[in-house]
């Protein structure tokens, strides 16, 4: 998890684009599922992103979710995405 933030910054650095704010660096639970979660708002160009980074340990396997979306839209977006991921998880899980 550390190593993809790492690959964020190092973008950034590259010139590709500007981080704003840092909005979070914790965990949140999806369905029954524990989340590493990163999520920052970004600059490129005249376009505002927002960018949300997740990492979980899943069915024996890692699993990492990237979901970047206009800064305008970022909450209607991050909401109805995991709205259905959050469903997805909880039904894998129970099946």
């Amino acid at each position: 998890f550390e190593d993809a933030k790492m690959q964020i910054v190092a973008i950034e650095q590259q010139g590709f684009y500007r981080i704003t704010n840092i909005v979070s660096d914790d965990w949140i639970q999806v369905g029954d599922q524990p989340f590493l979660y990163f999520s920052y708002t970004f600059e490129s160009g005249f376009e505002k992103k927002s960018s949300y980074l997740m990492l979980t340990g899943y069915d024996g396997n890692f699993l990492k979710v990237r979901l970047t979306t206009d800064a305008q839209l970022d909450t209607q977006v991050f909401d109805a995405f995991m709205s259905d991921f959050g469903n997805l998880i909880s039904a894998d899980s129970t099946s």
